[in-house]
């Protein structure tokens, strides 16, 4: 399962973003107003929040958009913020999203809260080795806003069964032993290529990342938004 996350600006020796390449939009400037999406630090996303998610349009532009993380189907009173990735093609609730509204959550790290037989569990930080983003499988979908009844475009972070370090982590609740999808960089522009409809090309992008690809850390407290504190 992966319900917090948090991201921070670091910018490559060349001032960009390894992945600011994507967002190719024909106006240039409402290319700048996206990238302004991720100017800010967020130590703690949450299910509910907006958060950017770059995904493919109709027109077949790749943008960003401040998305709600977790999809709100009518008989649900809590988000869904995970998709089993062993269920994308069979399920009702995915299957309709999973073909063609396809698009990737850029982070930092994602936090998961370890059950050591003591009262309170442990929270664990986990980011990839050598990189300074992950790249989350994701969908989407075109929802309404059960509050206004506006419009809102919301996504749900694709999860995998875990690997050993991750079982050790993700130990307990009804979600544990999954993980999030984190995509190859080489396999990003495929995941965003709608056109893609074969659910067998589709699962082509994806594979389980092994304990040697992360680092993992154990924390007093994660971060906070409102205080603009990181994780320690």
């Amino acid at each position: 399962m992966c319900g917090r996350f948090g991201f921070v600006k670091i910018l490559n020796p060349d001032g960009n973003y390894q992945w600011v390449r994507l967002i190719d939009t024909p106006d240039p400037e409402r290319k700048e107003r996206q990238l302004l999406f991720f100017e800010n630090n967020r130590y703690d996303v949450r299910p509910t929040q907006r958060f950017p998610a770059v995904y493919k349009t109709p027109e077949g532009s790749i943008e960003a958009e401040n998305m709600r993380f977790g999809l709100f189907p009518a008989w649900s009173k809590t988000p869904i913020i995970n998709a089993r990735v062993e269920n994308l093609e069979s399920s009702k609730l995915w299957k309709g999203h999973t073909l063609k509204h396809r698009c990737i959550v850029f982070a930092s790290y994602f936090y998961e809260w370890q059950d050591t037989g003591k009262p309170k569990t442990v929270p664990w930080l986990i980011q990839k080795k050598d990189a300074n983003y992950l790249a989350f499988a994701a969908i989407y979908a075109h929802e309404k806003d059960k509050k206004t009844n506006e419009p809102v475009k919301s996504f749900a972070i694709i999860t995998q069964d875990a690997n050993v370090k991750m079982r050790e982590i993700h130990n307990h609740g009804a979600n544990k032993f999954r993980q999030p999808v984190i995509l190859d960089e080489n396999k990003i522009d495929s995941w965003l290529k709608s056109e893609i409809t074969d659910i067998h090309e589709i699962q082509s992008c994806i594979r389980q990342y092994q304990p040697e690809e992360i680092e993992t850390k154990r924390l007093s407290h994660i971060g906070d938004d409102t205080r603009h504190t990181p994780p320690e």
